[in-house]
C-alpha cells in the first residue's frame, strides 16, 4: 500500500500550524500570546514550517519514479544454485554407519 499522499497531507497540516503560530497576531490568535511566551510560539512555528518542508521533500522524492517498495518479510529473488553433495554434511549416513538399525 502506498502512503505517499499522506506525506503531502502532513506537509499541509504542518504548514498550516507553522503559519498560524508565526502569524498569530495577524490571524487574530492573540490569546496564544497571552498564555504562552512569544519565543516558544515562534520556535513552534519554525518547527512546524521545518516539518512541512521535510514532509514535502519526502513526498517529492518518493513520487512515482519507478520505485516500488518491497515488503520486508518477502524473500529476495535469488537464482537457484544446483545441489552439491558434501559427504561431511551428510549426518544421516554417519548415523547409519555408527548405529545400525536393530532387527526384530
Amino acid at each position: 500500500m502506498n502512503f505517499n499522499w499522506l506525506r503531502l497531507v502532513l506537509a499541509g497540516i504542518w504548514l498550516g500550524i507553522g503559519t498560524a503560530l508565526l502569524l498569530r497576531d495577524i490571524l487574530g490568535l492573540n490569546w496564544l500570546s497571552d498564555r504562552y511566551p512569544a519565543e516558544n510560539l515562534n520556535l513552534g512555528g519554525g518547527l512546524g514550517l521545518a516539518f512541512a518542508v521535510w514532509n514535502f521533500v519526502r513526498w517529492y522524492s518518493g513520487r512515482g519514479r519507478g520505485f516500488t517498495p518491497t515488503r520486508p518479510l518477502t524473500p529476495k529473488p535469488t537464482e537457484e544454485r544446483p545441489f552439491e553433495y558434501n559427504p561431511e554434511l551428510d549426518f544421516q549416513k554417519r548415523d547409519a554407519e555408527t548405529n545400525p538399525p536393530e532387527s526384530r
